[in-house]
């Protein structure tokens, strides 16, 4: 088969699970056929597998070849990308989004861009590797990363145990074939007010939550600004998409239930993105802060909630590593404002994220990925191959 054929044969059945992952339990979807068919084919290829379930109908694969357990220095490739896509509307599709349809030098189907496209091309890249790798080969695929990322959290301290360090770990987001060194954390918060409900013709018997919630968006803004002062270079390019510095985002604010009542409760909730230098430990300590100084201000009961575990931001730190990746890919990297999985994958080893397709067709209405995408994507995995595999 040729290069092209062996990645439309594996993305026509990764496509066909419906891998939806959603924070509603009637939308969200088990990966675990996915990876129970993944395990059949990397086995029937001669790789060793585990599979690592951190709660029923979800699961992580791992599927090796070579010296890539074991390790006490550092060795080997590892391909990783995530199972799971973003829900859809299906009658807004021109095609089902669980039917692999190509047209127009485009192949159409939910995930073909974020991220099955990448993991078809690792397992075309293992199938046309039959031979032993010297060095060590592995792919690793996820589940919930558009949620939770609870599949990346599981699966690291899992490849920890079994002594697993390669020389690259690579995670294959949609890039455009343009390799990532770094990019920003994530932490989700939500601060609840709760005063006292009264009449709203004598306001005076109650304690306003609305009010209170006023003066936490004043706090958050204050905060904000002088997170903008924490600029850094990496980050620093312009022209190009992203924000160098940590950014908070106030995303919703809810509370009372009627205009003649004095509002007895209110929630906001915000997101903050950390950098290296400004990391989730430090900010942390400014939020404390902040809702010290908003206890002293309002006699209403404010409390910080955690919304999702914090995200560490992810750096690339090893220049000759980032000489030879931009070698291979032929562009320079860069650093962005989204989160990926590299996050967890850089405590196994060296990582970078760099895949096939753009992250502009992904999470849409007949979501693509371009086939000269997928043709240079494996030219790039052959290169990497025969660099840190072979």
């Amino acid at each position: 088969m040729s290069v092209i054929s062996d990645c439309l044969h594996y993305l026509e059945k990764l496509v066909a699970f419906n891998t939806v992952s959603d924070i509603l339990p009637e939308s969200d979807q088990p990966n675990r056929p996915l990876i129970d068919w993944a395990k059949s084919e990397f086995e029937a290829m001669g790789f060793e597998t585990r599979v690592f379930e951190y709660k029923p109908g979800k699961a992580d694969l791992f599927a090796f070849r070579g010296p890539m357990t074991g390790r006490t220095t550092p060795g080997g490739l590892l391909l990783s990308g995530h199972s799971d896509t973003v829900g859809c509307n299906p009658e807004l599709w021109t095609n089902s989004p669980w039917s692999l349809t190509v047209r127009d030098g485009k192949t159409y189907g939910l995930g073909s861009c974020d991220m099955k496209g990448f993991i078809a091309s690792a397992m075309a890249l293992a199938r046309r590797h039959p031979e032993a790798a010297a060095k060590g080969f592995g792919v690793l695929i996820t589940c919930d990363e558009e949620t939770s990322m609870a599949g990346a959290r599981a699966a690291v301290p899992e490849l920890k145990k079994l002594g697993v360090m390669p020389q690259l770990a690579l995670v294959g987001e949609p890039t455009e074939l343009s390799p990532v060194f770094g990019h920003k954390g994530y932490m989700g918060r939500a601060i609840i007010i709760k005063g006292r409900a009264a009449h709203s013709s004598d306001p005076t018997r109650g304690i306003n939550a609305v009010k209170a919630a006023a003066l936490a968006v004043e706090e958050l803004n204050d905060l904000e600004a002088r997170l903008k002062t924490r600029r850094e270079k990496e980050f620093d390019h312009p022209g190009l998409p992203g924000v160098p510095y940590p950014t908070l985002n106030i995303g919703s604010i809810r509370g009372g239930d009627n205009v003649n009542r004095v509002c007895a409760e209110a929630r906001l909730e915000f997101d903050i993105r950390p950098l290296p230098k400004c990391n989730a430990e430090e900010i942390r300590g400014m939020l404390d802060a902040s809702m010290k100084r908003l206890a002293a201000a309002s006699p209403a009961t404010a409390t910080l909630e955690v919304l999702y575990p914090d995200l560490d931001p992810f750096i690339n730190p090893d220049p000759q590593l980032r000489s030879r990746i931009e070698a291979i890919a032929g562009r320079e990297g860069s650093f962005v404002s989204y989160s990926t999985e590299a996050s967890f994958l850089q405590h196994l080893g060296a990582a970078v994220v760099l895949g096939p397709g753009s992250i502009r067709q992904a999470h849409g209405v007949d979501e693509y990925i371009e086939l000269s995408e997928l043709e240079k994507g494996m030219t790039m995995l052959e290169k990497l191959w025969t660099e840190f595999a072979s």
